[in-house]
């Protein structure tokens, strides 16, 4: 028995305890002074995928904590050079550019700058952490671990989790797959946003390396908020007292809607898509503002964009969030022109005479607030 536990004692402590492997990988990257990767992404936002191909450099400063590292990210359109608190992205296509204080969440495509960093972080929480059986991930073997932000939980019988599926490669330790996968309650409403990290075409420490610290602006590229416009013009929404343009639309419930019909009632449009979070975000304070106006001359006519939001996914939209008190208009980009709306969500309440009344763009609690008064100011006064 006593050589026995001799045996377990003289054993050397790294053969009895294996290293993390995202211990490991966080050490390998913040071990290299210079990265060059592929990365696929994919956002998913209620079963709406969008996906983009970035090609991202990385250069470590060391022994400057402000600085950090430079991190350029080539996309289709536009190339972004981080380094610390400055952004500067360039836009080929029309020779412009734009410096700005980047947000944090912009640097979540960084493997040194955000990644290794967020490792280290999920490695004082054990008891949030996972083991999965190994994988494979493009052909290649990789661990598998789950961190999760929170404890899942149940909100009736609608299961609401936030965590990251990590999956190193065994061979290099470098990341191989990152999935953020949410799944939460959002203004009383079930909402789901996945994100997928792929990572190909490592190269480490390059030697044919873009010198990021030094590169400078091209000369013929002018700052895109000091640059003449031309082309299209930058539409100004509409003023509260404009007449609000004609339109005869038909839902795709079938029902015939026309400006005409609506007077002496009011009109809350809104201008949407079903690939914007923010378009989500907001299902919750229509769902509010309907409740609340439910016996007044209330309409809400949600116009949906041409390219993004086809008749299924509408349809499959408002019944996974039971907006059917919403009159649902496909292909609505002419009409957005017609009102001036860019982006989404805008929203326009139109008074009984057929006038602007009220023009709000994007979506938050406020503009939440903002619309009710403006409803209550209305339709208190019918």
């Amino acid at each position: 028995m006593k050589s026995f536990f001799f045996l377990i004692l003289c054993l050397p402590l790294g053969q009895a305890i294996a290293q993390n492997p995202l211990q490991m990988s966080a050490g390998k990257l913040r071990s290299l002074d210079r990265l060059s990767y592929s990365v696929i992404t994919r956002h998913l936002i209620f079963e709406n995928q969008e996906t983009d191909t970035l090609r991202n450099n990385e250069q470590v400063v060391r022994n400057d904590p402000f600085t950090g590292s430079y991190f350029m990210m080539k996309e289709r359109s536009s190339t972004s050079l981080y380094a610390g608190d400055q952004l500067t992205v360039l836009y080929p296509k029309d020779s412009t550019y734009k410096t700005e204080k980047p947000r944090g969440n912009q640097y979540i495509r960084s493997l040194t700058q955000y990644w290794a960093g967020q490792f280290e972080k999920f490695l004082s929480y054990p008891d949030r952490l996972k083991n999965f059986p190994d994988t494979l991930i493009d052909g290649k073997e990789s661990y598998h671990l789950r961190y999760s932000q929170k404890k899942d939980s149940l909100i009736g019988d609608y299961l609401t989790y936030n965590r990251h599926d990590i999956y190193i490669d065994k061979a290099s330790l470098l990341p191989a797959q990152i999935i953020s996968d949410m799944q939460l309650m959002y203004n009383e409403l079930p909402s789901r946003v996945t994100s997928v990290y792929s990572y190909q075409n490592y190269d480490l420490n390059p030697a044919d390396f873009p010198a990021l610290s030094s590169i400078q602006i091209p000369g013929h590229y002018q700052d895109m908020n000091t640059k003449p416009v031309t082309g299209k013009p930058v539409l100004v929404p509409l003023k509260a007292g404009t007449p609000a343009p004609d339109f005869a639309l038909k839902a795709i419930s079938g029902e015939e809607l026309r400006l005409d019909d609506f007077r002496n009632r009011v009109v809350l449009l809104n201008f949407t898509s079903v690939v914007c979070p923010h378009a989500y975000s907001s299902m919750g304070g229509l769902r509010r503002i309907e409740e609340k106006f439910r016996d007044k001359n209330l309409k809400i006519i949600s116009i949906y964009d041409d390219t993004s939001s086809p008749e299924d996914k509408v349809r499959h939209m408002l019944e996974t969030f039971r907006m059917d008190y919403v009159s649902a208009v496909l292909n609505g980009d002419s009409l957005a022109q017609k009102y001036h709306s860019e982006g989404y969500p805008n929203f326009y309440i139109i008074d009984p005479n057929g006038k602007i009344a009220y023009y709000a763009g994007g979506y938050s609690a406020d503009i939440e607030k903002q619309l009710t008064e403006q409803l209550e100011g209305l339709l208190g006064r019918q």
